[in-house]
């Protein structure tokens, strides 16, 4: 569960990303849906407790694309299968699917006892929001029910205004009721969806009575709580048994429902990895000459994340999988021998220098990326295995200097634009600059330069603007003048 608390960090608590709203679910989940983990989340996240809440609802009706009320009725059922609630003494055992059933088949003195132990608990406690959560999640009901139920015992015990219920025929009792008895009497839409849920012979049944009436089930169940007088005990029993049957009913059809719409999304996540590792893998095969590690700078990867593909390729695409295998024994010979030349040209270049149209010049960043695609600061790694010990210590001097210089950034940009470079000063016999000489580098020569960068494909920064600026000086690059750009002359 820390390792949930720790992503939803990775991912800055952001509530429109799928992934953290994935994990504070997994999170409520992992605690059996109940409101403690919501109470924990809260503190731990510093959000208030109807935010994770939101957060719940946001990840099951939009990412899940389940109805709110089905989860509801789901997580309900799971606490219950997870766990029987004791309340009171060890004899009143309740397994919560419906008080009033409970109700209607205990006496007097256990009803009283059960009431009772829910009042004090909840004078005890002053009422206290958290601890009325509490209750309500060992129930299974709701803060409406719980408070009900609260001034139910003071009104029928605590207050000793307990009222006997006779049953009598309505005919017999029509002219003893009161006003309000009466509209209930006469209430057709009600008394229809009553009796008929009382002879229903199955749960469909039951839930085509209940869409019928046009009451919600718990608007209808707590409505017969206030018609039930007018029914005999055999029919009070016969409702309230078709009422626990559907409800169960319900809950096993939300949480088969649920458990679909979940498997759902997990494999079309499974679908997506499957996708995106098919893309690096099938790269990988089609790309030639690039070395591995090259290959990873491009796609933006690491070697971590390349392995993994290839697992995924392994267990759900074997053809694509032979292919990678036959291939890559192949890539890796020749990616070597491919190091061996690249490491060779690059010494050699150092040691002796670059012919550039008949005139020898230094060798400088640019002609290491005309030879080699292989990030600088990767490069001994690449080169460890396939160059001598002269061979290195050349590598790593060069490496040492120009460790930068494959970084492009508008930070590089504007330090380029802000030098004031003036360059082929002369020098007084004492080794002093003699003011007044040399070439000041101009804003329009640092735009020619930068833009010959960019048509060419290097990075642009301080390094390869310093190789071109050289080279430019020393006629290796000339000017056009007929599009005031920079252009290269053939290396001979």
């Amino acid at each position: 569960m820390e390792k949930l608390l720790e992503k939803m960090k990775e991912y800055k608590y952001d509530p429109t990303s799928p992934v953290f709203l994935e994990c504070v679910f997994k999170y409520y989940e992992g605690h059996n849906y109940s409101e403690d983990s919501i109470i924990d989340m809260s503190e731990k996240l510093k959000v208030s407790f109807n935010t994770i809440k939101s957060y719940l609802s946001a990840y099951v009706t939009k990412v899940l694309k389940v109805d709110k009320q089905d989860f509801i009725d789901f997580k309900n059922q799971k606490r219950k299968e997870n766990k029987d609630l004791y309340i009171g003494k060890p004899n009143l055992v309740l397994k919560m699917h419906n008080i009033d059933t409970y109700f209607l088949w205990t006496t007097d003195e256990e009803k009283e006892l059960f009431l009772k132990e829910i009042y004090e608990y909840s004078t005890n406690n002053n009422f206290l929001e958290e601890t009325t959560i509490k209750m309500c999640n060992r129930l299974g009901i709701d803060k409406k029910r719980y408070l009900e139920l609260i001034n139910l015992y003071k009104t029928e015990y605590l207050n000793n205004k307990k009222i006997e219920k006779i049953e009598v025929k309505k005919e017999e009792k029509k002219n003893e009721l009161s006003q309000a008895d009466q509209v209930r009497m006469n209430n057709t839409r009600l008394n229809t969806a009553f009796e008929s849920i009382i002879n229903s012979s199955s749960p469909e049944e039951t839930e085509k009575y209940i869409n019928e009436s046009g009451y919600q089930f718990s608007n209808l169940r707590d409505n017969f709580d206030l018609f039930k007088k007018f029914y005999s005990t055999e029919d009070i029993r016969s409702f309230y048994q078709k009422m626990v049957d559907y409800k169960e009913f319900r809950d096993k059809r939300t949480k088969k429902r649920l458990e679909e719409q979940l498997a759902l999304a997990k494999q079309e996540r499974l679908n997506k990895k499957i996708d995106d590792a098919r893309t690096i893998i099938e790269s990988y095969i089609s790309t030639k000459g690039v070395p591995f590690s090259g290959f990873l700078n491009v796609h933006q990867i690491d070697e971590k994340y390349f392995e993994k593909c290839v697992k995924i390729i392994k267990e759900n695409d074997k053809e694509l999988y032979d292919e990678y295998l036959s291939l890559k024994v192949t890539k890796e010979k020749d990616e070597k021998n491919s190091v061996r030349e690249i490491v060779k040209s690059i010494c050699d270049g150092i040691r002796h220098g670059v012919m550039d149209n008949d005139k020898k010049r230094k060798f400088d960043v640019i002609d290491y990326f005309d030879i080699t695609n292989i990030p600088i600061k990767d490069f001994f790694s690449e080169a460890v295995t396939k160059a001598s010990r002269s061979e290195l210590m050349i590598i790593k001097d060069f490496i040492r200097t120009n460790r930068e210089a494959d970084k492009d950034s508008k930070l590089e940009r504007s330090i380029i634009f802000s030098q004031n470079l003036t360059v082929k000063m002369e020098i007084d016999k004492n080794g002093k600059i003699i003011e007044g000489t040399g070439r000041k580098i101009t804003r329009e020569d640092n735009e020619r330069i930068v833009k010959f960068l960019e048509d060419n494909n290097y990075p642009v920064n301080r390094f390869t603007h310093r190789a071109i600026l050289n080279r430019y000086l020393d006629d290796h690059i000339l000017l056009d003048s007929s599009t005031n750009t920079l252009t290269r002359k053939l290396v001979k």
